[in-house]
């Protein structure tokens, strides 16, 4: 394992980035990406350095690793933009949205009233006519 964390290779990085994902062993990863056995070792014997090809695989299987991590390391292991989002904000009331609950409101209840005027008409009583906190008519309603 190299001492410094510049001769990091790029073979070492993803296989850092694997062990976070619990495939442990070289075989799994080479499994996991669709690699020939023994590609791991070769890469390392050569310069440790990922083909163009390799990394457009790895980037294709492994959208939440960062490129630029995997090349330079550089960042955070991790994309940013695949971290789980944050809650929105909890919008606080405003005089505005407040105003168009409020007219949301009154409209509701405007219909509401022309709805009971309606139905006074068609049934000849009166929604209003109150008796013992019941409200009374000539159908009972």
């Amino acid at each position: 394992m190299p001492k410094n964390l510049d001769d990091i290779q790029q073979i070492d990085r993803l296989i850092e980035y694997f062990k976070t994902k619990k495939i442990l062993t070289h075989k799994n990863i080479e499994n996991f990406m669709g690699f020939g056995g023994g590609f791991i070792n070769k890469v390392k014997q050569r310069n440790g350095n990922l083909s163009s090809r390799v990394l457009s695989a790895v980037i294709d299987k492994c959208p939440d690793l960062n490129p630029e991590w995997l090349l330079y390391g550089q960042g955070s292991m991790l994309r940013a933009d695949t971290l789980p989002p944050a809650l929105p904000p909890t919008p606080t009331p405003t005089k505005l949205t407040n105003e168009a609950l409020l007219m949301d409101l009154l409209e509701r209840v405007q219909r509401l009233e022309r709805q009971m005027d309606q139905l006074q008409m068609k049934y000849g009583v009166s929604a209003y006519a109150e008796t013992e906190g019941n409200v009374t008519g000539t159908h009972g309603i």
